[in-house]
């Protein structure tokens, strides 16, 4: 069984590697996937030892970009963010934020997929303070809630699979080591476009995609010129590389490939988010503003927030409880070991469901 089993994954890899791909491009649309990759960075492998520092304000409202998602020249999704407005959140004034994708073209053949992400960005910092997830790839789909504060987060997750009679259900309530609010793809993009220090400079950051969290460990090339639909644009470049970590003890997981980036945003007043590329296990893709709508600062009296998570669940989030005498290895083994096995099982539910597999 395994032998066959093995056989038809080898002749099954090309639709593997479109379903794939189209799963990809529904997270990083959703500026959930934030950690791009360039034709030849320029590398150093040291590990920067400061927090990224980023001082403005990241978005305005009414701003809406408008992106496609390609593989080489291939367009396999396209995908929306947009400032919906200000309120008030827990007595502080934040951006209402969401982001819409859907695959597009071929990759409809393999696999379709839709998400919508939702947040509330914090004005004055760019930092977040709620974000909703609805992620429908194939049958299956995941929602997830997440709040944010001070060197920790907490998430509540549930998956619908179509073989499972009751949703599966996950929370938990993440410490990080830094003192700083950790991201999500919305607050991180905000605040990438603030960050403008020293040629040269490096810096990491936090980040939770969707329940994942990930490390990114960014340098601040400078100034170059980026050839667009629109000429040449005087852009910042931005490159790093972007690690899974454990949540109990945010070593990388080897289990997740590492994932070089470049950003290039323009160097002007708007500061777009001209072009991303990521770089997966599979191939790269390419994320490319084909459209921006200005915003503007608003001085109006501000409301409280309609939308809010669900914080009943999440507050049942408990953190990880270190046991005496644990091994640190063991811990991240555990967790390279659960991600291996759900891999292992997308790829069979996804030949099976081809009736390639029986």
């Amino acid at each position: 069984m395994k032998a066959h089993a093995s056989t038809l994954l080898r002749a099954a890899l090309p639709l593997l590697r479109a379903a794939a791909l189209a799963a990809a491009a529904l997270p990083l649309a959703s500026c959930q996937f934030f950690f791009p990759t360039p034709i030849d960075q320029a590398r150093d492998t040291a590990e920067p030892a400061q927090v990224v520092r980023s001082v403005g304000v990241g978005f305005l409202e009414g701003e809406r970009f408008d992106a496609a998602i390609k593989l080489d020249d291939l367009k396999i999704a396209t995908g929306t963010f947009e400032v919906l407005g200000r309120c008030v959140a827990d007595g502080k004034p934040v951006f209402d934020v969401r982001t819409r994708v859907a695959s597009t073209g071929i990759l409809t053949v393999f696999q379709s997929g839709k998400s919508e992400t939702r947040g509330l960005v914090d004005v004055d910092g760019s930092s977040p303070v709620e974000s909703h997830w609805d992620v429908l790839i194939g049958e299956r789909r995941t929602v997830l809630d997440a709040d944010f504060e001070e060197g920790s987060f907490r998430y509540h997750q549930t998956r619908y699979l179509p073989d499972e009679d009751k949703p599966k259900q996950s929370r938990r309530k993440v410490v990080a080591p830094i003192e700083q609010v950790p991201h999500d793809g919305h607050s991180v993009l905000g605040y990438l476009r603030s960050w403008e220090p020293p040629d040269g400079t490096r810096g990491f950051v936090y980040s939770l995609m969707g329940r994942n969290l990930w490390k990114a460990d960014l340098h601040f090339v400078g100034r170059e010129p980026l050839g667009t639909a629109k000429g040449l644009v005087v852009s910042r470049r931005i490159d790093g590389v972007a690690r899974r970590v454990s949540e109990r003890n945010f070593e990388p997981l080897k289990a997740s490939a590492p994932r070089p980036f470049t950003l290039w945003i323009s160097d002007d007043e708007a500061r777009l988010p001209l072009r991303i590329l990521l770089e997966t296990e599979l191939a790269k893709v390419t994320v490319e503003l084909e459209q921006h709508r200005a915003g503007e600062a608003q001085s109006t009296p501000l409301e409280p927030c309609e939308y809010r998570v669900e914080k009943k669940e999440l507050a049942k989030a408990q953190p990880y409880k270190k046991a005496a005498g644990e091994d640190p290895s063991a811990a991240s083994a555990e967790e390279n070991a659960e991600l291996e096995k759900e891999r292992e099982e997308l790829k069979l539910k996804f030949l099976r469901d081809k009736g390639l597999l029986r």
